[in-house]
C-alpha cells in the first residue's frame, strides 16, 4: 500500500489519500467513542452524585433525629416539675419567669414558656413572650387535647424561624396549661455544619416542612421557598396559622432533577451545579432532609471520553475511578434525660424529678413509694473477658429488658455504670419484689451477641420502701445494702426489707 520514496518522490506529501482516509476514520472512531465515553462519563457522575446524597441522608439521620427526638422528651419530663404545675393556676404567674429562664439555659433553649388554656402565655424564659396569645398555633391545640406536639414556624414574637414542641401540663387529672419550647432554627443549621465540615466535595442541604417549605438550609436563599408548587389550600393553611408570615413560599430553583423525581437525566450540563439529591424523612417528625451534592471539578467526564477514544483504536485502556469517600462523623448531642447508651433516665434527670416524688410520698404516705436497685452480675469479667464493647452491649440489652418490664410511670434511671435503679411510685415491697424478679428472670433467660460471642448475664436486685420523712439519699442507701445481701447470698436473686431472697429458678 505504501511506495517507498525515491529521490524524485521527496516532495510527495507525507499522508497520501489512502493514509488520510484512514486518519479521518480513526480520528472518526475517536471522536465517537470519546462521545460516547464523555456521555457515559456525565451519566456516571450523576449516579456517584445521587449515591453521594443518599449515603449523606444515611449517615446523617441519627444525628438529626437526635437533635429533635431529645427536645420531644423535654415536655414530659418538664411537667413532673411542681413548679411548672403551678404556674397556670398561680396568681402571680411572672414570678416563674427566673425559674424557666434558668431551666432554658440548662437545657440551651431558645425559650421556654408555660401557656395558660386560653392560649396566653403565662410566664416565660423571654419575658417579651408573657402576655402574648399563641391559640392560633397547632401546636396549641394539639397539646391541649393531651399530645405532645412538633412545629416549625417564623416567631410571631421574635418573627426568627424556630423548632416548637409543646405539651399539656396536667393538675390533678385535668390539663391546666400548655409547657412550650423553643429551638432557634439556626441551632439546627450548626448541626448541619458541624456535621459536614470535613466534607470534600460540596454538599447543600435543606430541611423542610410537612408542607414541603424549607425552614432550614445551607443556602440563605432557599429559606421559606418550597420544594414543589403548593396548592391554593395549603397556602391557606399557612397564612391561618401565621407559620411564615410577610412570605408566599415559591419553588427553589433546581439545576437539576435526579432519577428519584422525573426518571430522567439531562446528560449535557454544566458539571460544577448541583447534580445529586437525595430526601429522607426525619424520624419522629413529618419533616424531610434534602442534599444537593455537586461536582465541582468536570475531569472525570472527560476521562471517560479520554478512555472511550483509547477503546475505539483497541487500546485497551480502562482507566480507575477513585471516589474519595469521607464519612462525616455524626457527633451527637448530649440530651439532658435519657443515658444515649441504656436509654434510661440520667441520674441528672433523677435528681431533678424524684425529690417531687419523695415529698409528694410524704404528704400520702399510704399510696407506696419504693425503690429497686439492681447491678449486674460479674459485669467485670465481661469486660475483662469480651472487651468494652461487648461491655456495652450487655448495658444496652439490660436496659432494654428493663423498659420492656416496666409500666409507663416508672422511672428507669442508670445510676451509675453497671448499677441501674427503678422507682415505683405507687407500687409498696411485694409489688416491686414482682417488678425485680420478671426484670431478673428476663435478663437470666436472655442471649446476647457480641460479635462471635455470646454472653448469658445475670443481675442482682436490692429493694426497699421509702419511709415518711425519709431523704431519697436514704432510701437510695438502704436499697443498695439490700443490693449488697443478694450479693452476698450467691448473686442472681432479689432482696427486699423483711423479705427472703428470692432464689434464682
Amino acid at each position: 500500500m505504501f511506495r517507498r520514496l525515491t529521490s524524485q518522490s521527496v516532495n510527495t506529501p507525507s499522508c497520501p489519500a489512502g493514509n488520510r482516509w484512514l486518519l479521518a476514520a480513526t480520528l472518526s472512531v475517536m471522536l465517537l467513542g470519546g462521545a460516547g465515553g464523555y456521555l457515559w462519563g456525565a451519566n456516571k457522575v450523576m449516579q456517584q452524585a445521587d449515591e453521594r446524597a443518599a449515603e449523606l441522608a444515611q449517615q446523617w439521620d441519627p444525628a438529626v433525629s437526635a437533635f429533635f427526638s431529645r427536645y420531644t422528651l423535654l415536655p414530659r419530663a418538664l411537667e413532673l416539675l411542681p413548679r411548672i404545675r403551678n404556674i397556670p393556676t398561680s396568681d402571680t404567674p411572672a414570678s416563674a419567669n427566673p425559674f424557666l429562664n434558668d431551666l432554658a439555659g440548662r437545657f440551651e433553649l431558645d425559650a421556654l414558656y408555660v401557656i395558660r388554656p386560653s392560649g396566653t402565655t403565662a410566664a416565660s424564659s423571654n419575658e417579651s413572650f408573657v402576655g402574648e396569645n399563641y391559640a392560633f398555633r397547632p401546636y396549641f391545640q394539639n397539646a391541649m387535647n393531651g399530645q405532645v406536639s412538633t412545629y416549625v414556624a417564623l416567631g410571631s414574637t421574635s418573627g426568627k424561624a424556630g423548632y416548637y414542641v409543646a405539651g399539656p401540663i396536667r393538675k390533678d387529672g385535668q390539663i391546666v396549661g400548655v409547657i412550650a419550647i423553643k429551638i432557634r432554627s439556626s441551632s439546627i443549621g450548626e448541626l448541619l455544619r458541624q456535621l459536614g465540615e470535613d466534607e470534600a466535595h460540596g454538599v447543600d442541604w435543606a430541611l423542610s416542612d410537612e408542607h414541603g417549605v424549607i425552614f432550614a438550609a445551607s443556602r440563605d436563599d432557599w429559606l421559606h421557598r418550597s420544594r414543589h408548587p403548593l396548592s391554593a389550600a395549603t397556602l391557606a393553611q399557612l397564612r391561618n396559622e401565621r407559620r411564615y408570615p410577610n412570605t408566599r413560599p415559591t419553588v427553589m430553583p433546581a439545576a437539576y432533577r435526579s432519577d428519584r423525581e422525573d426518571g430522567a437525566h439531562s446528560l449535557f450540563m454544566h458539571l460544577n451545579d448541583h447534580i445529586g439529591m437525595s430526601s429522607a424523612p426525619i424520624s419522629g417528625t413529618d419533616w424531610r432532609i434534602t442534599f444537593y451534592t455537586s461536582i465541582r471539578n468536570p475531569t472525570l467526564a472527560w476521562a471517560y471520553a479520554a478512555i472511550g477514544g483509547l477503546i475505539a483504536l483497541a487500546i485497551a485502556l480502562i482507566g480507575a475511578m477513585f471516589v474519595f469517600r469521607e464519612m462525616a462523623r455524626s457527633q451527637m448531642l448530649r440530651t439532658a434525660v435519657r443515658d444515649p447508651l441504656t436509654d434510661l433516665f440520667t441520674r441528672l434527670y433523677m435528681k431533678e424529678a424524684i425529690p417531687p416524688l419523695v415529698a409528694m410520698h410524704d404528704r400520702h404516705p399510704d399510696q407506696g413509694f419504693t425503690l429497686v436497685m439492681l447491678d449486674i452480675d460479674h459485669f467485670k469479667r465481661v469486660n475483662d473477658g469480651y472487651g468494652h464493647i461487648a461491655g456495652d452491649r450487655v448495658l444496652a440489652h439490660v436496659g432494654a429488658i428493663i423498659r420492656e418490664q416496666i409500666r409507663a410511670g416508672d422511672i428507669p434511671v442508670r445510676y451509675g455504670g453497671e448499677e441501674l435503679a427503678v422507682f415505683l411510685p405507687g407500687e409498696g415491697l411485694a409489688e416491686a419484689q414482682q417488678c425485680a424478679e420478671r426484670i431478673r428472670q428476663a435478663v437470666e433467660k436472655a442471649t446476647i451477641r457480641s460479635g462471635h460471642s455470646v454472653l448469658n448475664v445475670t443481675i442482682s436486685g436490692g429493694i426497699a420502701a421509702h419511709r415518711k420523712g425519709e431523704s431519697l439519699s436514704a432510701l437510695v442507701e438502704r436499697a443498695d445494702h439490700e443490693l449488697y445481701c443478694a450479693k452476698e447470698a450467691g448473686r442472681n436473686r432479689v432482696c427486699a426489707e423483711g423479705m427472703t431472697g428470692q432464689e434464682p429458678i
